[in-house]
């Protein structure tokens, strides 16, 4: 399984509707009940996210936490998935949620989680939310 940027995001987010379902599955992961992967890009995202916003410290943080979680791969961007890059664009995926989709294709990953319903229209890609 594939971890969307927004998962990370709403784990941290307070007041948030999915944030304890997003804080049990990366508590899952890092318990080992659940193995997951994700790119340097979405951490990325996450850490931009939080730049944006001002708060240096808290992307520091999510970047320490999402870098050390247990049981979790953080994919390179690479040419495997650059090779596949073209065609999600050309599904109508944004920049990064095509690199995402490419990276998942490269190392063969069918199932991503993401509250993103721009997915569901991608062949290939099943999109499951946390519970």
């Amino acid at each position: 399984m594939f971890l969307d940027a927004n998962i990370f995001i709403y784990a941290r987010a307070r007041g948030s509707t999915n944030a304890p379902a997003c804080a049990t599955l990366l508590r899952d992961i890092t318990l080992g009940s659940q193995h997951a992967t994700t790119s340097w890009l979405v951490v990325n995202e996450v850490v931009n996210f939080y730049v944006r916003d001002g708060q240096l410290e808290a992307a520091l943080k999510a970047f320490d936490a999402i870098r050390g979680l247990p049981n979790l791969e953080i994919l390179p961007l690479d040419a495997r998935s650059g090779a596949h890059l073209a065609y999600y664009l050309r599904a109508g995926l944004l920049t990064s949620d095509a690199s995402h989709a490419a990276a998942m294709k490269a190392h063969q990953i069918g199932v991503l989680c993401s509250y993103d319903k721009g997915f569901d229209k991608i062949e290939g890609i099943r999109r499951v939310e946390p519970r």
